[in-house]
């Protein structure tokens, strides 16, 4: 699970992106068909942090194409294995979680 903080710029972009990549290499050199999963909160407006920079050197598709906060996507749901994973059942929680406040 990541949290990339709203203070994040290109710096720390740069560190995140190296640190997702050189743990997916170290995982995939062991383990070439484990199921990979990275969630979290990527905060992408506010630090400019670019969803192909991380998806495509590593092979990882983004599976929640629905806001999560306001206008935008901000919660990020990355795996090589998109077809195993179906996301509605998280888009209606979300949908009554926001109707509850």
């Amino acid at each position: 699970m990541v949290y990339h903080s709203t203070r994040s710029g290109a710096t720390e972009n740069t560190a995140l992106n190296d640190h997702l990549q050189s743990n997916l290499d170290t995982l995939l050199l062991k383990q070439p068909n484990a199921l990979v999963m990275i969630t979290g909160d990527f905060n992408p407006n506010s630090t400019d942090l670019c969803l192909n920079d991380v998806t495509r050197p590593n092979g990882l598709h983004q599976i929640v194409h629905f806001k999560t906060r306001d206008s935008s996507i901000l919660d990020w749901f990355l795996t090589k294995k998109p077809k195993l994973f179906d996301v509605s059942n998280y888009l209606k929680l979300v949908l009554q979680t926001a109707t509850l406040y």
